[in-house]
């Protein structure tokens, strides 16, 4: 069930090439006391005894069934930001290490950073230019961000 894909290829005569890809996980998510592992994919790892003992940013999950471990999520409120995480992850991975919590709220995907700051991506169309963009404005501004909006990164908004 951590497997995300599996491939092979025979190069004949004597070599056969077997690729197995891990699913990476992305973040913990939380309803109540509960916690579970989930992937970029949105699959359920594993639940969690002690989601404190983890360092991965929280998705908040309403009341909505929560799948199986090796079962996929289809609450689009925990799914999207799963894989929201996991472009982030595969564009920045400076950014990552700081976001405590990610989630889908009023049409768009934000993050929140360990300081509080949220950085609005809304439909995250061009998710490494709005990270980017964020990153940047971020440097520029110091601490003390409410929120920094890139949903459209040519006219980034602060406050």
């Amino acid at each position: 069930r951590d497997v995300s894909l599996v491939s092979y290829d025979r190069a004949f005569p004597h070599t056969a090439k077997i690729v197995v890809s891990a699913e990476r996980p992305v973040a913990v998510l939380r309803r109540g006391s509960q916690a579970w592992i989930v992937t970029e994919r949105g699959r359920v790892l594993e639940s969690v005894g002690d989601p404190k003992e983890s360092d991965l940013p929280r998705i908040w999950l309403g009341d909505e069934a929560v799948p199986s471990p090796g079962e996929l999520l289809t609450a689009e409120d925990a799914l999207r930001p799963a894989r929201l995480l996991g472009g982030v992850l595969s564009a920045d991975r400076t950014l990552f290490g700081h976001v405590r919590e990610a989630r889908y709220a009023d049409g768009g995907l934000v993050l929140v950073l360990g300081s509080g700051t949220q950085v609005r991506l809304g439909d995250a169309d061009d998710l490494r230019l709005q990270l980017a963009v964020a990153e940047r404005v971020l440097e520029a501004t110091g601490p003390g961000m409410q929120y920094v909006d890139v949903s459209v990164p040519e006219r980034a908004v602060v406050r």
